[in-house]
């Protein structure tokens, strides 16, 4: 698999990592898009020492759009509680019917956090499907610029550039 990894100011690498096997408690996620935040154009500008947990030699980017592409069990929440990367967050979509400790210390230190999906109703979804429908907005214009991974550097240019670039994603 492909992954971006900071070395330094204006420099990242992509490189080839290892798959991963799908463990009996594991669920593992493939990229479709990311799109380039303030973060990553902060580090990629200015360098690691911003308050942000990006590393050199570190893997680069946190915002994704994925699907599952394998699933192994039912430890899915432990795995995040002990390897969700710092400041990440899950969303529930599905869920068990049995109660279950969560480790609230693990999950303030490391800044991540767990969020339901249920807050939404089906009238909450059907509204916004109607407003995506009615084309009083214009969802295509929100994405300005989209980029293969192998163009990362150039896309993080162009993320840069706030009077020309709304929205910048890559895909996989």
């Amino acid at each position: 698999m492909k992954a971006a990894l900071y070395q330094e100011v204006h420099n990242i690498e992509i490189a080839e990592l290892p798959n991963y096997e799908c463990e009996d408690n594991a669920i593992i996620l493939k990229n479709i898009y990311s799109s380039i935040c303030g973060t990553d154009v902060a580090v990629y500008q200015h360098g690691t020492g911003l308050g942000h947990r990006i590393t050199i030699g570190g893997e680069f980017g946190h915002e994704t759009v994925c699907r599952v592409s394998a699933v192994g069990a039912d430890a899915v929440l432990t795995a995040y509680e002990k390897y969700g990367k710092y400041n990440s967050k899950m969303v529930l979509v599905a869920v068990g019917k049995n109660k279950r400790e969560v480790d609230i210390l693990g999950l303030t230190f490391g800044q991540k956090s767990i969020t339901g999906s249920g807050g939404y109703t089906p009238e909450d979804v059907e509204d916004v499907l109607d407003i995506m429908k009615s084309g009083k907005w214009d969802i295509e214009k929100l994405i300005t610029h989209e980029y293969p991974l192998d163009d990362l550097a150039t896309a993080i240019e162009k993320a840069s550039d706030v009077e020309n670039a709304l929205n910048v994603i890559i895909h996989f």
